[in-house]
């Protein structure tokens, strides 16, 4: 049964739930996301990691719901307006997040509202 998605899911889901890292359990820190603390959870290094990395932000992408724009398309608005989401790869990782905290931040706007103001700036 296990190997039925529908039960995989909820048998990680359960894991990570009952696993911390710094006083956080896995589920918490993989909402950040954060895949070196849940990888350390989960393997107790990170072996992996750069595999695990790529595949979470496929996964994050996926079930986004923020944003109908790809992420291609918010790493090039970012990186036009001066905000370095360390290359263009079409995969939400850190770099990306980090790039766009900082544009949410200085611009006072989330989701198609900061977007929007991204590519403003950058026809300019």
């Amino acid at each position: 049964m296990a190997s039925e998605p529908a039960i995989s899911w909820l048998i990680a889901a359960q894991y990570c739930a009952s696993r911390t890292r710094a006083g956080k359990s896995l589920l918490l820190w993989a909402d950040v996301p954060d895949v070196v603390m849940v990888t350390k959870g989960i393997n107790g290094g990170t072996h992996g990691l750069d595999d695990r990395t790529t595949l979470t932000a496929r996964a994050f992408e996926e079930l986004s719901e923020t944003t109908t724009a790809s992420v291609e398309t918010w790493q090039r608005a970012l990186t036009r307006a001066g905000f370095d989401t360390k290359g263009i790869d079409g995969l939400r990782g850190p770099n990306t997040n980090k790039a766009q905290a900082a544009a949410e931040a200085r611009f006072g706007l989330k989701d198609e509202a900061l977007l929007a103001k991204l590519k403003e700036i950058a026809r300019k």
